[in-house]
C-alpha cells in the first residue's frame, strides 16, 4: 500500500539552495529599500550583525516568489542601479516607455489601488522617479490569487503620475531616513522606541506588527524583544 511522509531534509535543502543563489551582498551605502518608510531598525541590524542572521523560511519564499517573477518578465538584463544623494535605487526594468517596478501580491486585483494599497511601494517608486528625473513611472503587478473569484492569477500594469512637489516632499523624507540610518550605523546606537514605532504606524494613529512577524532579527532587535509584547497587550501607544 502506498504511503507518504513529509521530507523536511529535502525542504531545507531547496530553501538553502535558493538563498545561496540569490544572496548578494548589501551595498555599503543606503539603498532605497532601507529608507522607504518601513522599519528603520532592520537595515541597521542587518549591517551590524556579523555573520548575517539566516532568513526565515517565509522570507526566503517571498524572495523566491519575487525574483522568479522578475526573472521571467525581465530576464538577467536588469538595469544598473542609480545613485543619488548617497541613496542607491534599483529599477526592475526600463522599456521603450520608461522605467518599471515589478511586484507581486496575494491581495485581490479587484480592490487594488496602485497608489494607496502599499504605501511603501509608492514611496520607493517616487524615490526612483525623482532620482531619474521623471514624473511618470510604470508598475507591473502579478496578482497570485487574481480577484479571488473566477480568475485565480492575473497580471496588470499601471502608469503612475506624480507632480514635482510630491516627488520633492517624498525625497525629503527619504533623505531624513537616510540620515537617521547613517547615524545609527556610525554610532552603533539604534533609534529609541518612540522613533522606531513611527515606522510601524503609517497613519500615525495605530501600530501595526506585520513587519515583526517572521523577521530574522527579532531575536536581537530590542524593539521586537522588549516592546512587541507590550504593544500587543495594548500597553504601548503612540503619543
Amino acid at each position: 500500500m502506498a504511503t507518504w511522509e513529509k521530507n523536511e531534509e529535502l525542504r531545507k535543502y531547496y530553501l538553502n539552495r535558493a538563498v545561496s543563489q540569490v544572496n548578494s551582498p548589501r551595498p555599503e551605502e543606503v539603498h532605497a529599500s532601507d529608507v522607504d518608510g518601513l522599519c528603520i531598525l532592520k537595515p541597521y541590524y542587518r549591517r551590524k550583525i556579523q555573520p548575517p542572521l539566516p532568513l526565515s523560511d517565509l522570507a526566503i519564499l517571498f524572495l523566491m516568489r519575487g525574483l522568479a517573477i522578475e526573472f521571467y518578465l525581465v530576464g538577467e538584463d536588469s538595469p544598473p542601479p542609480i545613485r543619488k544623494d548617497r541613496v542607491w535605487c534599483s529599477v526592475d526594468d526600463i522599456t521603450s516607455t520608461g522605467p518599471v517596478e515589478l511586484k507581486s501580491t496575494i491581495k485581490s486585483a479587484r480592490d487594488f489601488d496602485p497608489i494607496h494599497t502599499y504605501p511603501h511601494w509608492t514611496t520607493r517608486i517616487k524615490c526612483y522617479a525623482y532620482a531619474m528625473e521623471r514624473h511618470t513611472f510604470d508598475l507591473g503587478v502579478f496578482f497570485l490569487m487574481g480577484d479571488y473569484r473566477e480568475v485565480r492569477t492575473s497580471f496588470d500594469c499601471f502608469t503612475l503620475n506624480f507632480e514635482q512637489h510630491e516627488l520633492e516632499e517624498n525625497w525629503a523624507k527619504i533623505l531624513k531616513n537616510r540620515d537617521i540610518l547613517e547615524d545609527m550605523w556610525a554610532t552603533n546606537v539604534p533609534v529609541p522606541p518612540e522613533i522606531a514605532v513611527l515606522y510601524h504606524s503609517p497613519d500615525r494613529r495605530r501600530v501595526q506588527f506585520w513587519q515583526c512577524e517572521q523577521c530574522e532579527i527579532d531575536g536581537v532587535c530590542y524593539f521586537a524583544s522588549e516592546y512587541l509584547e507590550k504593544m500587543n497587550n495594548g500597553k504601548y501607544r503612540l503619543k
